[in-house]
Formats: C-alpha cells, structure tokens, sequence
C-alpha cells in the first residue's frame, strides 16, 4: 500500500511534531526544509509562504510539471531571501538534467548533488 503524504506524517507522531505545514503534495519542516512530492497548487504555495519559515527547497517526488516549477519561481522564490534549492540529479528524481533551471530565472542558491554519473553520462550524452 501507497501512503500519501498526508497520512505518512499523520501516522507519526515524531513526524507530525516536525512537520507543522504539509499537504499531499508537500511538507515544510519547522528546520525550514520544503520537501515536494507532488506537484504544487496555488493554495499549496499560500500555506507555504504564510509559514514564514522555510529556507530550503528540495525534491523527494518524481516528475513535477512545469507549472510547479512557475509557482516556485514566480511566488515562492521572491517570498523569503536567501532560499537554497537543494537537489539531487540521479536519473531516479524529479530531473534527470539541469535544464530545468531555465524556468527558475529567480533562483540564487542552488546545491546539486551528482550520484549515478555512468547512468547519467549515458543519458545525456557527456
């Protein structure tokens, strides 16, 4: 069986004390982590802006569209200074490439994390 997100921290409680805003599609951590897993809504980016307190973002889902990734450039990135976006290109995540940070224009900080070079070497033709 698949547990959502929401059910994955409410069937904790360790978790429920260390994530205080989350949806099926994201958990914000009170350390200020953004973990998304699912692709985000504009009422998912209100909760996230009005906890006031994140500082990073990563991905823990896979494939996120395109219009995730407008929401994160266009309301959260501008919302707080100094936000990091933290990933990890393995060829099993949410990118297989760093193309898509042409859609991140606001992005300052970023923190990538190559692992699986052979695979990834084979996929995009390095």
């Amino acid at each position: 069986m698949i547990y959502s997100v929401r059910q994955m921290i409410e069937s904790s409680p360790a978790l429920t004390s260390t994530t205080p805003v989350y949806t099926d599609n994201f958990a914000l951590t009170i350390g200020g982590v953004l973990n998304i897993y699912n692709d985000l809504t504009k009422e998912d980016c209100d909760l996230i802006i009005g906890a006031q307190r994140f500082n990073q973002i990563q991905f823990a889902g896979s494939k996120l569209s395109g219009e995730t990734l407008k929401h994160i450039d266009e309301t959260l990135l501008p919302s707080q200074q100094n936000i990091c976006l933290s990933i990890v290109v393995n060829g099993n995540g949410a990118f297989d490439s760093l193309d898509f940070l042409s859609k991140l224009p606001n992005l300052k900080n970023l923190t990538v994390d190559l692992l699986n070079t052979m695979r990834l070497r084979k996929s995009i033709s390095i």
